[in-house]
């Protein structure tokens, strides 16, 4: 009985672990010839009611990390409406991704003066 409470308690942290990093099945079981390097994420920190840094140049697809370092909650919105990461309470942080090559301006929609700009080749 131990020993089945145990896998299962196993099964259900690797089943959120790859929930919570988008792995697929196919990168669990790929091998490391066909495993498809992760890109490197990239981060924005908001402190004192700032992004810092404000500007940022990444790839396409690759993961960026706002991290909140005040005590408020911020967002981080596209000019374009193309992204917005939703509420981050003070303390929490996100990730997300931009598909598409381009420019992007961007802000908190809770505290407008707030702005910056991720360039992406």
């Amino acid at each position: 009985m131990r020993t089945s409470a145990r896998r299962l308690r196993i099964t259900s942290l690797l089943l959120v672990t790859i929930v919570a990093t988008g792995t697929t099945a196919n990168d669990v079981g790929a091998s490391s010839k066909k495993r498809v390097k992760a890109k490197a994420a990239t981060a924005i920190t908001i402190k004192e009611f700032a992004f810092k840094p404000d500007k940022l140049t990444g790839r396409v697809g690759q993961r960026i990390s706002v991290v909140n370092s005040d005590r408020v909650t911020h967002t981080l919105s596209a000019d374009d409406k193309s992204f917005n990461t939703g509420k981050i309470g003070g303390g929490a942080k996100t990730t997300f991704t931009i598909a598409k090559a381009g420019t992007y301006k961007f802000h908190c929609d809770i505290h407008q003066y707030m702005n910056g700009t991720i360039i992406v080749k």
